[in-house]
């Protein structure tokens, strides 16, 4: 597919971010064994194409009404293929 159409099939998506979900898992950044669980989000967009402009988005922050700036660490978006059923 040449970078015209790829960019014309991103521009015709009209929900870009499937969903947002809180998880609780345990990080491996920084492990030492009594952390314990963490909340993090995770989100679903609609192509992978999309993961690199969410990540640059979360990363850099954002202003969002009734929040404030709010900026994330992002984990497990950096890969080529992206688990589906995770």
């Amino acid at each position: 597919m040449v970078a015209s159409q790829r960019k014309n099939s991103r521009e015709s998506i009209l929900q870009h971010v499937l969903s947002v979900t809180i998880i609780e898992r345990q990080s491996l950044l920084g492990y030492h064994g009594k952390e314990g669980k963490r909340q993090f989000l995770k989100i679903h967009v609609a192509m992978p194409t999309l993961v690199p402009r969410a990540r640059r988005v979360l990363e850099q922050g954002f202003t969002c009404p009734g929040y404030g700036s709010l900026q994330y660490q992002t984990y497990e978006s950096n890969g080529k293929f992206f688990d589906q059923n995770k």
